[in-house]
């Protein structure tokens, strides 16, 4: 279904400001990944699964264009993003639940 490269060259050198990144069928992450980043880019993953793919990225990229050109900032248009929103979300849901049961047992 999908890959899991580890690639800190990528990030280290292109995506400076990023810890993983989702390009159908691979999540490309830094080795230092936090784990509610890594639920995070599986949520990408089901996202473009439910909107066979390439529906997800045009909606996503239209949604960028539109959201960039009314705030003229890149990290409000990508934080605006509709599957951002829900991606951010899940995984930190997920991700405080998960410790909240780590830290009981």
């Amino acid at each position: 279904m999908y890959k899991i490269i580890k690639w800190d060259f990528l990030f280290n050198v292109f995506l400076k400001k990023y810890a993983a990144i989702t390009l159908w069928p691979f999540i490309f992450i830094k080795s230092d990944c936090p784990p509610h980043i890594l639920i995070h880019e599986k949520v990408h993953i089901k996202q473009q699964l439910a909107f066979w793919i390439l529906g997800f990225y045009f909606i996503y990229i239209l949604q960028y264009i539109f959201f960039y050109i009314k705030y003229r900032n890149h990290w409000k248009a990508y934080y605006t993003i509709g599957f951002e929103q829900e991606a951010y979300l899940v995984s930190h849901k997920n991700f405080r639940e998960n410790y909240m049961k780590l830290m009981r047992s």
